[in-house]
Formats: C-alpha cells, sequence, structure tokens
C-alpha cells in the first residue's frame, strides 16, 4: 500500500524492520519474540487429547485443523493475528468449535500469519467466516467478495483506538518525543497498528520512514508489546482492546508501559462471510453470533478478549475508517 513503509526485505508473518538497521538486529527480534510463546504453543499441543492443528510459525505458516475434503459440510473459520498466532488460537479456537457445532458443521480453524494472507484467502474465497481487523475489512469490501455480518460489542469503557505506548521509564510524553526512535507496527494492513499511526504522521507532514529511526512489523499487537517491554523498540502502536486485555492479564504492564498517544474511536474489527456463502449457513451463523452470550462458557471466552457479545453490523460504522484510509493513499500519491 502506498505510504506504507516497507523494509528493505522480510518474510510474510515475520518480524520486518524498515529504515536504518541489520540483520542482526532483526533476527534478535524474532527469536525473542517467538521462541517463548512457541515452546508454550508446542507444549500446549503435547497435552491435547484430540487432534489438533498443526501449527508452523514459520515465514508460510498457518495453523488450522485437518483441512477438510468435504468443504460442504466445514465451517472455514478465520481470525486475524492481532493477538501472536499461538494466543489467537487459544483465545480463538473454543470460540470456532461452539458456532460451527451450532451451525451443523465440521470446524476448520485458519489462522495466517499476516492479513495480507488472510484477505487473499477472503478474496479467493476460501473462508466461510471470519473475525478480522478493520484494515483488511476495508481493504477487501471494495472486491465484493465478502460482507458484514456482526460486530463485537465491547465492555463499557472500552472502545477501538489506535494506541502509541512507550517504557513510563523512556522520558517520551508525546509523539513528537519520538522522533527519531524506534517504533514497532503490528501489520503492514492493520488500521491500528499501521494505517492510523502512518495517517497522523501525514498529516504533519512527514512518513514513518523520515520520522522514526526504525520501523518494525511484529506479526501482532501483542507482540509489539512485548517488543516494548524488551527494549527492542521505543514505542508501539497497537489495538486498545488487545492492551486492555493485556492489562487485564498481567496488572505488572501497566506499571511499565504508558500511552503518549490515542486517535479517535473507530467501528470494532468485524465478523464478516464470504459473498458466496450458502444463505441457510448465513442465517444459522448470524443467529449463533447473536446468542453467544447466552451460553456461559461463551461469555467466559469472550471476556477475556473484552468481548460481552455480538451485535448487528452497519457498514456506516466504517465510514471514517473508510475516508482514513482513503486520505492516506491520496497524500501518499501527492508526495514526490
Amino acid at each position: 500500500m502506498a505510504g506504507i513503509p516497507q523494509p528493505k526485505s522480510s518474510d510474510a508473518g515475520a518480524p520486518a524492520e524498515s529504515g536504518n538497521g541489520g540483520l542482526f538486529y532483526t533476527l534478535l527480534l524474532a527469536v525473542v519474540l517467538t521462541a517463548v510463546p512457541l515452546a508454550a504453543l508446542l507444549g500446549l499441543r503435547l497435552i491435547q487429547r484430540r487432534a489438533e492443528p498443526l501449527v508452523d510459525l514459520s515465514p508460510s505458516a498457518s495453523v488450522m485443523t485437518e483441512p477438510s475434503s468435504d468443504p460442504a459440510n466445514s465451517l472455514r473459520f478465520a481470525v486475524a493475528t492481532m493477538w501472536g498466532a499461538e494466543s489467537t488460537f487459544t483465545l480463538y479456537r473454543q470460540m470456532a468449535t461452539h458456532i460451527a457445532a451450532a451451525v451443523g458443521r465440521r470446524e476448520t480453524f485458519v489462522v495466517r500469519p499476516s492479513y495480507a494472507k488472510l484477505r487473499e484467502m477472503m478474496e479467493a474465497g476460501e473462508v466461510d467466516v471470519a473475525l478480522i481487523c478493520t484494515g483488511p475489512y476495508v481493504r477487501t469490501l471494495p472486491s465484493g467478495k465478502i460482507k458484514l455480518l456482526v460486530v463485537p460489542v465491547f465492555e463499557d469503557g472500552l472502545e477501538y483506538r489506535s494506541e502509541i505506548l512507550v517504557r513510563r521509564d523512556s522520558g517520551v510524553a508525546d509523539v513528537d518525543g519520538l522522533r527519531g526512535r524506534r517504533i514497532a507496527y503490528s501489520d503492514r494492513e492493520s488500521f491500528t497498528g499501521c494505517y492510523v499511526p502512518t495517517s497522523l504522521l501525514h498529516d504533519r507532514g512527514t512518513t514513518p520512514e523520515d520520522f522514526f529511526a526504525r520501523v518494525v512489523y511484529t506479526g501482532s499487537h501483542e507482540r509489539s508489546v512485548r517488543a516494548v517491554v524488551a527494549g527492542l523498540v521505543d514505542a508501539a502502536a497497537v489495538h486498545s482492546i488487545v492492551w486492555h486485555s493485556m492489562q487485564h492479564e498481567e496488572p505488572s504492564l501497566s506499571g511499565q508501559l504508558q500511552e503518549v498517544w490515542r486517535s479517535e474511536p473507530f467501528g470494532p474489527p468485524p465478523v464478516i462471510v464470504s459473498s458466496a456463502i450458502d444463505p441457510d449457513l448465513e442465517t444459522a451463523l448470524l443467529a449463533t453470533f447473536l446468542r453467544l452470550h447466552e451460553d456461559a462458557e461463551m461469555r467466559g471466552a469472550m471476556k477475556e478478549i473484552g468481548i460481552v457479545r455480538f451485535g448487528p453490523a452497519s457498514a456506516a460504522d466504517y465510514g471514517s475508517a473508510m475516508r482514513l484510509v482513503e486520505h492516506l493513499d491520496t497524500s501518499a500519491g501527492e508526495r514526490p
């Protein structure tokens, strides 16, 4: 996408960097942010009693149950990695299993290592239903390949925003204090983790490449937070709900990091379905999502990610996000 900083070389799903820096830095970031969660995920697989998805965090990785040879009887359920792949698997697998059973389908759960890969799957009709980031949604909608199903309703006081975090001992008090420093973006198609902070800089007449010493793509908002805590970057642009959930799970994070900027609120990351989906399946999915909060186990699972329930969706909720992306494209096109 025009205006989004591009690295000199990178692999999908692996941390990549843009700007001045070296191969050693990129490799160090990849090791720190991947080794521990990967070990935890492998441990999780060992204790599962039933067959679990093949998990491969290599550059072309996907996470899924055994691909069904009978798509008519399966539900291809995908989730964007707003958390890391391993956390996404843990947080959403229970929901995917419950929904598939409710609509009478066999679950096939898919996590792609980048938003672009997931968008490509949606455009190719390889996904029935997906919880996606606003960025891929506004990018895919004009193709006519997807349509809104429902949206998450968050806990009182929670709104979907982009927030920039720094260490409390950094001495940085605002965005201007980040000039010449290192920042973590989550994904090139992440709305809160790339588009919004990039638009902020364009409005100030600059670009991420010119403003920051280095832009590092971590692969998820969770990894971006960890990169700031570890001192591998000076700041991170993150999804406000992910940050809230991480603080809930690890209260000590609030004592280590602080917010120095936040955007206006936007329409929440939507649940979409393929435009080619069977109408009866779409109807069943809609009814199931709207009733999820009535199930005690699902209420507990949703609470972990700040969701109270799912509600009706309206394309009008994404007007400001569409305008931001269009403005960013226009601004980038006007620059020499």
